[in-house]
């Protein structure tokens, strides 16, 4: 019931927006034709506001050739790396954490003794850094392509999976490396869309976004069964080296984007 609350907050606020009022003041200047880039003309896109198979047909063969599928690639490994590094992360920072040291917060005897623990707390500080890397990625992309941003991130989130596990030897160097992780991983996300709306023509800027979430959640969600695949039959070493390797593949994706992809701002 607590988390229903925002949604119903955010949705009584749509209903007060105005979407026709917000488009009509984005008009040309009096005596411009929407040829020249109104909202309603082909320059600004937008599609005409027909949905049907054949038209995300169209969309889908215009964003094929301009090389968004090398776009879709990056936010694939994207989306494999953020569910693969999150989703057993509260566990192995419990795990390593437990070696290093030895913290009594709670009474042993208390019945919430075994509901501690201080690896829950540490992956708060990682989520919570990572609100530092969403504004640094943001600056980022007002002063650089941010396709190269990308392939500068995706290549330190490949070296700080590398340096996790020998990381994990003083108490000093895993907290620094697991909050390093949480900014750098942070600093993708807004990277990220301004490069799909870089390589995106503006009639199928839509579409380019739905294939780009199907990228990042829908198959990246298959990084939560490659974790628990490689932790079972593994350990988090081989687990933290096929994060590098994502990320690696994240970053000549971002490289290919640059070079091969054509942009359309």
């Amino acid at each position: 019931a607590a988390l229903a609350l925002p949604a119903v907050a955010v949705a009584a606020y749509g209903v007060t927006v105005d979407v026709d009022a917000a488009l009509s003041s984005a008009d040309p200047e009096p005596g411009a034709s929407a040829a020249d880039g109104g909202p309603n003309g082909d320059s600004t896109g937008g599609a005409s506001g027909d949905v049907s198979l054949s038209s995300v047909a169209t969309d889908t063969r215009i964003l094929i050739a301009g090389g968004f599928l090398l776009v879709f690639a990056f936010v694939t490994f994207s989306g494999l790396y953020y569910r693969t590094f999150l989703t057993f992360l509260p566990d192995l920072l419990g795990d390593v954490l437990g070696g290093l040291v030895d913290l009594q917060l709670v009474d042993p005897e208390s019945p919430y003794a075994d509901q501690f623990d201080a690896g829950r707390y540490l992956y708060v500080a990682v989520l919570t850094v990572g609100v530092f890397g969403q504004f640094l990625g943001g600056r980022i992309a007002d002063r650089v392509p941010p396709e190269r941003g990308l392939m500068a991130l995706m290549g330190i989130l490949s070296a700080l999976a590398l340096l996790f596990i020998p990381a994990t030897g003083t108490i000093a160097t895993f907290v620094a490396v697991s909050l390093a992780l949480g900014v750098a991983l942070f600093t993708v996300q807004p990277l990220s869309p301004a490069t799909v709306a870089a390589y995106s023509p503006s009639e199928a800027r839509g579409l380019s976004f739905g294939y780009t979430y199907v990228g990042i959640f829908g198959i990246g969600a298959l990084g939560s069964t490659l974790a628990g695949t490689i932790l079972t039959r593994a350990g988090p070493s081989e687990l933290f080296v096929v994060l590098a390797i994502i990320a690696a593949l994240g970053a000549v994706s971002a490289t290919a984007v640059s070079r091969f992809a054509t942009r359309r701002d």
